[in-house]
């Protein structure tokens, strides 16, 4: 193992026994306590930037009124079409934005949400399952740390409450508190992916920087960036199809179907014989 003293602990895996020797530093809770939680990102260069915000940042708007415009422009198209394709049940518990951001999220809208997962072999199949030619990363960041340094920092009550209400996400000069937050009401996919969710209360906050000074005080396993490079990620892959971490189990459907297939493709190139 080699390890790089950053703001986080940097490891780069020597494999997959390497890989697997980790999951021994990692807080394992169960719910609603949050130990570990994790992220996969297909190329390790990634900060964690929310989709909603890459488009911007590029383009250097971060006013914070234009941004709660156009966030909240694309939630009202959302949920104006959303009812033609899933369930009443669904809309009826999807009502907020904080609730139509998640479902949003998972059918490729941008969102001011970062995807994270209880899971490091789930996260691990994010970081190998496209871009083979680029090092791929694992963020691991411990939930209860996070929220515990969000207290300390903002002199507030970190852990969002039941219902956090829109007018504290949707307002110019809410405080850049970022936390964790557990869906009360889960897709099929939250529930394969054990998915979860970062939000940063100010839309113009960077959650990379904002979580980077955070743990920046400590340099131990409560913040963690794993690089897996580009020359194991097939390896990866085929090891977590054994345990049916694969396209169809995390994305159900038919597209996830395909998604899966195409792996099983790429991992019959580069494993002929076997």
């Amino acid at each position: 193992v080699i390890i790089a003293k950053t703001t986080y602990k940097k490891i780069i895996t020597e494999g997959w026994a390497d890989f697997n020797d980790y999951i021994n530093f990692f807080d394992i809770t169960v719910p609603p306590k949050l130990g570990h939680l994790y992220r996969g990102q297909s190329d390790e260069t990634w900060s964690l930037v929310p989709s909603f915000h890459r488009y911007f940042q590029q383009r250097f708007l971060s006013d914070a009124e234009l941004l709660l415009h156009i966030e909240q422009h694309a939630l009202r198209e959302f949920q104006a079409q959303a009812h033609l394709h899933v369930s009443a049940n669904v809309i009826g518990n999807t009502k907020d934005a904080l609730g139509s951001w998640m479902l949003m999220q998972h059918h490729h809208v941008p969102t001011r949400l970062l995807d994270w997962t209880a899971s490091m072999y789930v996260a691990a199949y994010h970081a190998c399952r496209e871009n083979l030619d680029k090092d791929g990363a694992i963020w691991a960041l411990k939930g209860n740390f996070l929220h515990d340094q969000m207290e300390k920092i903002y002199g507030v009550d970190s852990w969002p409450p039941e219902k956090l209400s829109d007018n504290v996400l949707l307002e110019e000069n809410s405080s850049s508190e970022t936390f964790f937050i557990i869906p009360t009401f889960k897709t099929d996919r939250m529930v394969a992916q054990q998915g979860l969710f970062t939000v940063c209360r100010n839309i113009s906050g960077n959650q990379h920087e904002i979580i980077s000074s955070a743990c920046a005080e400590k340099n131990n396993y409560d913040f963690v960036k794993m690089i897996i490079p580009c020359d194991m990620k097939v390896e990866f892959l085929r090891k977590l199809r054994a345990m049916n971490i694969t396209a169809s189990s995390l994305f159900p459907g038919l597209d996830g179907v395909g998604q899966s297939v195409k792996e099983l493709v790429i991992l019959n190139a580069e494993y002929p014989n076997i």
